[in-house]
């Protein structure tokens, strides 16, 4: 009996750590004591060897998986160098960038954790949780004991191990976000759409639906029925499918200015448009009022003197706006009047049907934008 529950005892055990750290792959890192995951949130980082000091601020921790399951800066790529030698990617940089050329060594402790040290010149440093305190944050450096042991958990579909898109815009009964993440997925959901921008023509961004797998490093837009990341799974796995060459939407890795380390893109309101509510109640993109423009996170830049706000239409939304128009593309000067000229019919309406006000002379006090007053198109 003691030999049956030996052997029961031992296949868990081995089936733990195999379902673990089980090759290349896409892995979350949890400490052992603190069960605070790792977060890359910088591409900076130095040794130096004289003094056995580490510059670990592009790492922080946090507590809650609830954070986690949407937040692309804890999903890292684990590829193996040799023998117990890895690099570790995530935020578009690695291990190797941010520590000037060292590998990491990753030891299996045979009971489901694993240390993560690096050597050079003889001195041997272990990466710890050295926030021994109850707070969810917490930092990297070299440290003893249990603080020193980590979860190598790999993500897949499985609870408290998935990545969800968590939405955060609501227009017309569905939950908009955008993305910008250093690691190729597509959707599990026929619920979750994704969608690029590949035009924008006279303050209308052309948006384009794309499926199949993204690759790794491209903007995009996604649409869901829920704002739950358990809802709005991805499947992130190596690909190499080929980036989207006439994607407009841009974005950034970092917003950091904690430790020392200061990476961020600053919003210029003039050039740069962001997801979110028009005035007119209607999704599209719009001059945000942050200082910079937040963590793996999609933006447009449009030339100077562009409208505070763009609609959104596809293409074939675009073409049936255009035909409305007896034919002539937005911007051309037959379809351009002047507002004067147009104060004395009653009625505003956006590009999509929505009457925003029953008099034209309102149209002074509309944001920049274009509109449809008596039928005719007016760029403001």
């Amino acid at each position: 009996m003691k030999k049956i529950l030996l052997v029961f005892i031992t296949i868990i055990l081995t089936t733990n750590i195999a379902a673990q750290l089980s090759g290349d792959g896409y892995y979350r890192v949890q400490n052992y004591v603190t069960k605070r995951y790792v977060y890359i949130i910088d591409n900076k980082g130095s040794v130096d060897i004289p003094t056995s000091r580490v510059d670990m601020g592009a790492i922080i921790l946090w507590k809650d998986f609830e954070k986690a399951a949407s937040d692309p800066a804890s999903v890292i790529h684990i590829k193996n160098v040799t023998g117990a030698e890895h690099d570790l990617y995530a935020q578009n940089t690695s291990t190797l960038d941010i520590t000037g050329g060292y590998h990491v060594k990753i030891r299996d402790n045979k009971d489901g954790t694993y240390m993560a040290s690096g050597t050079a010149y003889g001195v041997t440093i272990y990466l710890s949780d050295v926030s021994k305190s109850s707070t969810p944050y917490g930092f990297m450096n070299d440290g003893t004991g249990d603080y020193r042991k980590w979860h190598i958990i790999p993500i897949n579909q499985d609870k408290d191990k998935y990545f969800g898109v968590k939405a955060d815009v609501n227009s017309n009964g569905y939950y908009y976000t955008t993305m910008y993440a250093n690691f190729p997925f597509s959707t599990t959901s026929p619920d979750t759409k994704v969608y690029t921008i590949c035009n924008v023509k006279d303050n209308i961004a052309i948006i384009r639906e794309e499926t199949g797998d993204i690759a790794a490093g491209t903007p995009v837009i996604f649409r869901c029925n829920t704002n739950k990341p358990v809802d709005n799974k991805l499947d992130i796995h190596y690909s190499d499918v080929a980036a989207i060459k006439d994607n407009c939407l841009q974005g950034t890795y970092y917003c950091n200015s904690e430790y020392n380390h200061i990476n961020r893109v600053a919003n210029n309101k003039t050039t740069m448009r962001v997801l979110g509510i028009m005035s007119n109640g209607e999704l599209g993109f719009i001059s945000a009022d942050c200082e910079y423009m937040p963590a793996n996170k999609a933006y447009l830049t449009v030339p100077a003197g562009t409208a505070e706000e763009l609609d959104i239409m596809t293409e074939e939304e675009y073409q049936e706006y255009v035909a409305n128009q007896g034919g002539n593309e937005p911007g051309t000067p037959d379809n351009i009047k002047s507002v004067k000229a147009d104060k004395s019919k009653s009625g505003i309406y956006t590009i999509l049907g929505v009457k925003v006000s029953d008099n034209a002379e309102d149209i002074d006090n509309l944001p920049k934008g274009l509109y449809i007053i008596n039928g005719k198109k007016y760029i403001k």
